[in-house]
């Protein structure tokens, strides 16, 4: 015999949120999409109360079903170079890339400021004796003194020469590093987020202006 644990599940339509993306006009080319995730963290996401809705001509969007909660903002189908430059929920300016809905419905407007002049990261992979590795890795670059979140890191494939350029890094100060598979010491399992977060402390430290344009090597995770 088998028994069942019968739990209450309190099911909401959701509240609507509108704003204004301002900053780089619409091309008309490609409808470019506003969307709200649950705040990331290094371990723990939860998919299911994703929420998207695509920008009309004036640069409005209009989400709904929104539950409460913490969301982080991303526009997709930006031009190279682009960056989400600041968010401002009525009078409040988000805090790391944040918003707080957790009060849930709110007659506020969501500001979204969209700058092309995100900071360019261009350079090769790097052995421990700074010899250049003409092969295939990824590159990461996290900013200093933040955890592993998504929102904190940015990341590129290389070519087969090694060769990386890395596009649309807002201002700040961040760490640069890369893995390689067979230099890279990949702990066992599925699970590497200390082991992530050990590399970027020991990784160099850059500092990206807004229309940098930097050429910097990115040094390989345990290279012997």
């Amino acid at each position: 015999n088998s028994s069942l644990d019968f739990v209450s599940l309190t099911l909401t339509r959701g509240f609507e949120l509108s704003g204004t993306v301002v900053g780089v006009p619409p091309t008309g080319i490609t409808q470019r999409e506003i969307a709200l995730f649950p705040v990331r963290t290094e371990s723990d996401y939860d998919p299911w109360r994703q929420r998207s809705a695509p920008e009309d001509a004036d640069g409005s969007f209009r989400i709904k079903g929104v539950q409460p909660g913490e969301y982080e903002v991303e526009v997709r189908w930006l031009p190279d170079g682009a960056y989400v430059k600041s968010l401002r929920l009525g009078n409040t300016e988000a805090a790391d890339a944040v918003i707080d809905l957790r009060n849930g419905s709110t007659t506020a407007s969501l500001t979204v400021t969209i700058s092309t002049a995100g900071g360019q990261i261009s350079g090769l992979l790097e052995g421990k004796n700074s010899e250049v590795l003409h092969r295939l890795g990824f590159v990461y670059v996290v900013q200093d003194g933040k955890d592993w979140a998504p929102r904190h890191r940015h990341g590129e494939e290389t070519s087969r020469d090694g060769s990386f350029t890395i596009q649309s890094l807002p201002p700040g100060k961040y760490r640069i590093f890369a893995t390689v598979y067979g230099i890279t010491p990949f702990p066992p399992g599925g699970d590497n987020t200390q082991r992530f977060r050990e590399w970027a402390a020991a990784a160099d430290v850059i500092e990206i202006h807004e229309g940098d344009k930097l050429v910097r090597n990115a040094k390989v995770a345990g290279a012997k």
